[in-house]
């Protein structure tokens, strides 16, 4: 039996080449970088997106129509598609071991700029290009021998394409604005991160309403022994139940108003004061004495500790569960909107998305503003629509696996 020598494999040669070819687009990237600094990403803004986008899938048509087979293969073939993954999973993990920041003090770092920005440097850009390259290529290349057995591969790599294409020539047109709007009011402006002043928007908006839900307060309970040191313990306002703290004292909520009016004694409010209170009951179990006493917590400031023998007691302030706003959007041709945004809970409005982003903190539940976070994503469209064919192509493999399982199992 003849043996073959492994330096003579066309496979192993052609996957060196690869890896070879993967270095060099790195390394001229990195050349590049040192040249001309970090890419602008607002040079490919629309319409350059676009035209970069038909630039290379009309190159990948040539590829494949013109260039001969040889060449079509070698680039949408696995040994190049691997040696890309590799050179991927290499920036992946600069992004993982190196801090991501446009802000750091490069000087004091010792590793180079373009590795604080990984996403906005040449040798990813560079590769990020070549994947998409590839992608096209690998499409055309079936399509021109189109085969009903191959459609699930379509749908995974046009899918993937889109998604690729979306994310990242999206990023150029990706538009983020601050708005601090105040009750009542409209406002047809906001203030523009990239160009650094207010811009106008393309709708109007309305704050209707701003609110906070808390979880209940808790009460922090302090216990000082002479020669002993001192001890903390904390309790939940609604619970109702007595608790003995150390042995020698017996706590005993007997009201809890998470809101909270202010006279005479705390009273339950209609409306939110930013104040919450609770009345309570302190029994010293070793010399049988007893106190009650209201104690609060929030803006108002009143009736803060309780102090009884070696113990103090104090409301902590409670801890916002989520802040929301009503707004009202509309941009004049009969589409306005009244929706409640919260964090990680936006408006979609179009392409935009409206985010809850703060408020005055100092003011909790009564702040007169709430500060809202819109972005402009032109290209989000384009990315669900990658999702979905790449979903649809998911669901058609496990289909046609199902019904190879069948023939397989028929013999």
């Amino acid at each position: 039996m003849e043996k073959t020598n492994p330096n003579n494999n066309p496979a192993a040669g052609s996957f060196t080449v690869a890896v070879f070819s993967v270095a060099g687009i790195i390394a001229a990237g990195v050349v590049i970088q040192f040249l001309a600094g970090p890419l602008d990403i607002r040079l490919l803004a629309f319409p350059a997106n676009l035209l970069v986008v038909a630039l290379m899938v009309c190159v990948a048509v040539l590829i494949n129509v013109y260039s001969g087979s040889p060449l079509s293969r070698w680039i949408s073939g696995v040994p190049f598609s691997a040696a890309l993954i590799g050179g991927f999973v290499a920036t992946g993990l600069v992004m993982g071991l190196i801090p991501q920041s446009s802000h750091l003090e490069i000087a004091a770092s010792p590793f180079p700029e373009g590795m604080h920005s990984v996403t906005s440097s040449w040798p990813f850009a560079l590769l990020y290009f070549t994947v998409l390259l590839v992608l096209a290529c690998v499409v055309i290349r079936r399509a021109l021998n189109f085969k009903w057995k191959d459609f699930p591969f379509y749908l995974n790599h046009a899918g993937l394409f889109l998604l690729l294409a979306a994310a990242g020539f999206g990023a150029a047109d990706r538009e983020k604005y601050q708005l601090t709007a105040y009750r009542d009011k409209v406002y047809s402006t906001a203030y523009s991160y990239s160009a650094g002043h207010p811009r106008p928007l393309p709708f109007t908006v309305r704050l209707d309403r701003f609110d906070i839900d808390y979880y209940p307060a808790r009460l922090f309970l302090e216990v000082r022994q002479p020669g002993a040191g001192e001890k903390y313990f904390y309790a939940d306002c609604t619970d109702t139940d007595p608790v003995v703290f150390n042995g020698a004292v017996r706590l005993t909520v007997l009201e809890y108003l998470p809101n909270a009016g202010v006279g005479v004694e705390f009273y339950p409010a209609d409306s939110t004061t930013g104040n919450s209170a609770a009345l309570l009951r302190l029994e010293d179990l070793r010399s049988g004495e007893v106190a009650r006493e209201w104690v609060s917590a929030g803006i108002d400031k009143l009736h803060t500790v309780f102090s009884f023998g070696n113990y103090r007691l104090t409301m902590l302030d409670p801890e916002p569960k989520r802040y929301y706003s009503g707004i009202t959007i509309d941009n004049g041709l009969g589409d306005a909107r009244q929706a409640i945004i919260e964090v990680n809970k936006p408006l979609r409005y179009g392409h935009w998305r409206v985010y809850q982003y703060g408020y005055d903190q100092s003011a909790g539940p009564l702040s007169a503003y709430s500060v809202l976070l819109l972005v402009a994503d032109p290209w989000i469209n384009l990315a669900y629509a990658g999702m979905a064919l790449l979903a649809a192509g998911s669901v058609c493999m496990v289909w046609t696996g199902r019904g190879k399982r069948k023939k397989v199992t028929k013999r």
